[in-house]
């Protein structure tokens, strides 16, 4: 993901109990989310996602809160 245009950052969170991984990611703007998002990129870690056992790829926004 890092390498898409407009990512500024990415990390990978593990929850310390379940097992849970979350994608974090920062970008410079909607439309470069939007782009990585109907990329072949973004298509083949969701292909991915589905042969691990009750994984889910979503994609989600979120706002700061100052």
């Amino acid at each position: 993901m890092i390498r898409q245009k407009g990512c500024i950052s990415e990390k990978l969170l593990r929850a310390r109990a379940g097992g849970e991984f979350i994608s974090y990611s920062e970008w410079e703007s909607e439309e470069d989310i939007e782009r990585y998002m109907n990329s072949d990129a973004h298509k083949e870690i969701v292909r991915h996602s589905r042969g691990l056992k009750g994984a889910k790829a979503a994609v989600k926004l979120y706002d700061l809160v100052k």
